[in-house]
């Protein structure tokens, strides 16, 4: 996944307040950031990896949605990740 703006501002709304949020560009070689699949069947997958070594999970499958929380661990040698799944609704 190729990254081109090294910084985002992004606006949250809430109930009682609207701030900015400003997001950096991770390192060229890492995972961190959102990445979106669709898979053979055609069901949407949006993972995001966040510096401190937690993830979110949320899926579509046309029928039912679901989330996943945890942590994950990254081998950029092996280019490999391992989960540890804290909540799970899929």
């Amino acid at each position: 996944m190729k990254k081109t703006l090294s910084k985002l501002a992004v606006l949250v709304a809430t109930t009682l307040s609207l701030s900015a949020v400003a997001f950096e560009a991770a390192a060229a070689n890492s995972i961190v950031g959102g990445w979106h699949e669709t898979n053979l069947a055609g069901n949407n997958e949006v993972i995001m990896f966040l510096n401190d070594g937690t993830y979110f999970q949320v899926q579509d499958d046309g029928t039912s949605t679901g989330m996943e929380y945890g942590t994950y661990s990254y081998s950029e040698a092996y280019n490999q990740v391992s989960f540890n799944t804290l909540i799970d609704t899929n």
